[in-house]
């Protein structure tokens, strides 16, 4: 059952240490994968994610380019957040890259 704010009953945003654990494991990948020889900043792997595993919204701007963005994480609560952050390290973990169990919890 999610756990839920007593005041207004929102569910309860993600723990400090769960976004801990993301951006260690994010900065992780960053120093340790290459694409085409190519290294990209934590933010870059950052907005990756989010596209990937929490979809993202395309505008149709005035200019007739479309702009595509990335569906934010900062607004799940903290079972979105878990299922997103396990995606996360499990694509990791399919590319060698690992964080100690306790290591950002």
């Amino acid at each position: 059952m999610k756990q839920r704010c007593p005041t207004c009953g929102r569910a309860n945003q993600r723990s400090t240490a769960a976004n801990r654990r993301y951006w260690a494991i994010v900065t992780l990948i960053s120093e340790q994968l290459r694409v085409d020889g190519r290294r990209f900043d934590p933010e870059v792997w950052h907005e990756y994610f989010k596209r990937r595993f929490l979809g993202a919204i395309e505008f149709h701007l005035p200019s007739g380019d479309n702009l595509i963005v990335p569906n934010s994480s900062s607004k799940l609560d903290e079972d979105a957040f878990s299922d997103f952050l396990s995606r996360v390290e499990e694509w990791g973990r399919d590319r060698n890259v690992f964080l100690a169990e306790r290591e950002g919890a």
